[in-house]
């Protein structure tokens, strides 16, 4: 497979609005707040795009983007004429299209929380760049809370959410987060009535 890499002015860049046979559009959607925070990255970091292209396939006399419509769609709200892109052959197949898609925004890897949350890391600007920070307390902070005689009461955590959507969402994200981090934890989701 021949991948070239060049410039390209944005005019000739279109969304993957499926018009590729056998592509679905693009499955990825993103919240004013996070585009804004990449427009602000591409303005801070502009070189980021060399290191990470947006990547597209000739269909026409266009090139859909197959990697980094969201990047496509901040660079022109910010007035860029031209980016740089992989150019994917036009012959690729249809499932090898889908991979690409997908696996651009996979994150094989997670962050280790206690590291960012307490060594050489500024919290306020990790959340700038969009990280959604997730805030671990160091072991013994709280030791005192159960100190109120009852030594059978476990320590408990109560989150609340405004409304059962909001709940729904933030579940997964949260068990995964806590049974990583304390396996031995019972996690219990009360709605509220």
């Amino acid at each position: 497979m021949q991948i070239e890499t060049t410039t390209l002015p944005l005019s000739k860049l279109v969304y993957n609005t499926g018009q590729i046979e056998g592509v679905p559009k693009n499955p990825r959607k993103i919240n004013e707040k996070k585009q804004q925070q990449l427009r602000d990255s591409i303005l801070e970091n502009p070189e980021m795009l060399e290191l990470r292209e947006i990547i597209v396939i000739p269909h026409g006399k266009k090139y859909v983007t197959i990697a980094g419509n969201m990047r496509l769609r901040a660079l022109r709200e910010i007035g860029t004429k031209e980016s740089l892109v992989k150019i994917i052959p036009e012959d690729t197949p249809a499932d090898q299209i889908k991979a690409y898609i997908i696996k651009d925004n996979v994150s094989y890897g997670e962050h280790d929380w206690e590291l960012i949350n307490y060594d050489d890391w500024d919290i306020a600007t990790l959340e700038d760049w969009g990280l959604e920070v997730v805030h671990i307390e160091p072991e013994g902070l709280h030791d005192d809370l159960n100190n109120d005689g009852d030594h059978n009461q476990q320590p408990q955590l109560t989150v609340t959410f405004k409304d059962n959507t909001q709940l729904q969402k933030a579940e997964t994200a949260i068990r995964e987060i806590i049974e990583g981090h304390f396996p031995e934890s019972n996690i219990s989701v009360i709605l509220a009535e």
